[in-house]
């Protein structure tokens, strides 16, 4: 399972290298091994510094934004400790793990202040048609989102009142701690508990936002869907997350698409499926039967002699591939041989009625029930052919005639009959 990277480092999509950088050193003070001895803190440093070695190589970073950890995972490095070439100097590595001016002996943190913050990214699950996802589209979307707060500009303060500096980190945000261990005395930063990492104690917050300095609004948009997406796409909608702190940038809205069923179409991929009724008569003589796909209606030809169950294709009638829309998949139509038994009755005894009166075959007809002709089938394996042959077998011994006797010679003649006759001779008895 690929690694969020931006999530390791607790930044947003859009951070920028300075704020990658300064989540860096956050991560690293606090997971490095030397200051950090519990369970997890090594591999929890590793991964920080592999999330860091990936996102502040633009190249890099980019691989990783379109293709995830697998774009990266051949050329940028195994996890372990970075070089530290972009934190400065020496004094910079001391005062990232260990605090204030440790390089230069000194025992008090810098003073900092919290600046901006890049709001978080948000996830919605939006339904579409089954023919947009097929050929993409305009689609309206609904939701809720954090916005920054009119009222206070995002700071979160009322109006008119000034914060003022925190007494107990002094404005810095964090407090000092000093570890004595064998090797020697570490100091150990951590955030203040009185200001929460801001510097700074506000008396009066502002009323519209409760001090968070954003507020939950509903907001519509529109999308735009492209050709050839499927269930779990993923669209990325720049700015729509939440609004940032302290005048932060706002994150990203991410879409994931969930294409509807279809009552006609069924998807796989980019290959459509779909079942077509066909007519006994139609499925053994042949015929060119209308066949709706995505794209509306075309003619398909049935060969003769085609069994249930069996697909033909139509090419390029599928789905477009996704970026690609000139390429698209396959049509397949699946035949459904639908049967009527009383047509199928009549027709299979089409050829032999021409020399019985009406009335004597429409007795006949009439002491043959549905499950002989079922019965039939499944002898057959399904064959209509085979079946029709049978059926006509069936019939003459009705009449008394004899059904092994054919002629096939000369005009008239009816080979499959005879060799379904043939292929039945051995259990004619226990069958008729």
């Amino acid at each position: 399972m690929d690694v969020d990277y931006y999530n390791v480092l607790g930044v947003g999509r859009s951070a920028s290298d300075k704020e990658l950088k300064t989540a860096y050193r956050k991560m690293a003070r606090q997971y490095h091994p030397d200051v950090n001895q519990s369970d997890g803190a090594k591999e929890k440093f590793q991964e920080c510094t592999r999330a860091y070695e990936v996102l502040s190589d633009p190249q890099k970073r980019k691989m990783y934004d379109q293709f995830g950890e697998a774009g990266v995972s051949g050329g940028a490095g195994q996890p372990g400790f970075s070089d530290f070439s972009d934190f400065g100097g020496i004094g910079d590595i001391f005062e990232t793990f260990f605090g204030g001016n440790a390089a230069a002996g000194g025992g008090g943190a810098r003073r900092r202040r919290s600046g901006p913050s890049a709001g978080e990214d948000l996830r919605l699950a939006v339904d579409i048609d089954f023919k947009k996802a097929a050929f993409g589209g305009e689609q309206r979307i609904t939701f809720t989102h954090l916005e920054g707060c009119n009222t206070c500009s995002g700071s979160g303060v009322k109006p008119g009142v000034k914060p003022r500096t925190c007494n107990t980190c002094s404005g810095s945000g964090v407090v000092v701690t000093v570890a004595r261990t064998p090797l020697g005395s570490f100091q150990q930063q951590s955030t203040c508990p009185e200001c929460r990492g801001t510097g700074e104690i506000v008396e009066e917050y502002c009323g519209s936002c409760g001090g968070r300095g954003r507020v939950q609004e509903s907001k519509q948009v529109v999308i735009t869907v492209p050709a050839g997406v499927d269930t779990g796409s993923r669209l990325r909608v720049r700015g729509e997350g939440d609004a940032g702190l302290r005048s932060g940038p706002p994150g990203d809205l991410y879409v994931v698409l969930n294409v509807k069923q279809d009552t006609v179409f069924k998807r796989e991929g980019q290959t459509v499926y779909t079942n077509l009724p066909v007519s006994y008569t139609d499925a053994i003589l042949g015929k060119k039967l209308p066949v709706m796909t995505i794209d509306g209606e075309v003619l398909l030809s049935v060969p003769a002699g085609t069994q249930p169950g069996r697909q033909l294709r139509i090419s390029s009638k599928g789905i477009p591939k996704l970026g690609q829309p000139t390429s698209r998949g396959d049509h397949i139509v699946t035949i459904d041989v639908r049967i009527c038994w009383k047509n199928f009755v009549e027709t299979s005894f089409g050829a032999v009625a021409s020399v019985h009166k009406a009335k004597k075959l429409s007795s006949l007809i009439l002491r043959f029930e549905s499950f002989v002709v079922q019965e039939l089938l499944k002898r057959c394996n399904g064959c209509l052919v085979l079946a029709h042959s049978l059926f006509l077998v069936l019939f003459q011994k009705k009449l008394g005639e004899d059904p092994y006797k054919h002629n096939c010679e000369g005009e008239g003649a009816c080979p499959e009959a005879c060799g379904a006759t043939r292929r039945l001779s051995r259990e004619r008895k226990r069958f008729l």
